[in-house]
């Protein structure tokens, strides 16, 4: 409850509770609890212990395979309730490996 007395203010339990679901999930803070949710890597990538990405492993002379990402990396992002229908909301952009803007 905030000070005014009316509104909640949600806490993000995935980061005070330092939780951690496991291999291929990603823990996805909600309105006063979290889920792990599955984030498996897609075929022809491993999940990166360390960074949590997802990387190519490509197998021989795959071209298809070897023209994709290198690195793959989900994010997830809470809304809040409420939110009228055909409004923009975010904008996602695309980066390469040397920080340039991909282009549409």
């Amino acid at each position: 409850l905030t000070l005014s007395g009316k509104t909640c203010q949600d806490n993000d339990e995935c980061l005070e509770q330092n939780v951690h679901c496991g291999p291929n999930r990603m823990c996805f803070n909600m309105r006063g609890s979290y889920q792990c949710i599955d984030t498996p890597c897609p075929p022809n990538y491993q999940r990166d212990p360390v960074s949590g990405f997802c990387l190519k492993n490509c197998p021989p002379n795959d071209l298809e395979c070897a023209l994709s990402p290198y690195a793959l990396e989900y994010k997830l992002v809470s809304l809040p309730f409420g939110i009228a229908t055909n409004q923009d909301l975010i904008r996602l952009v695309a980066y390469t490996q040397d920080g340039v803007m991909h282009p549409r």
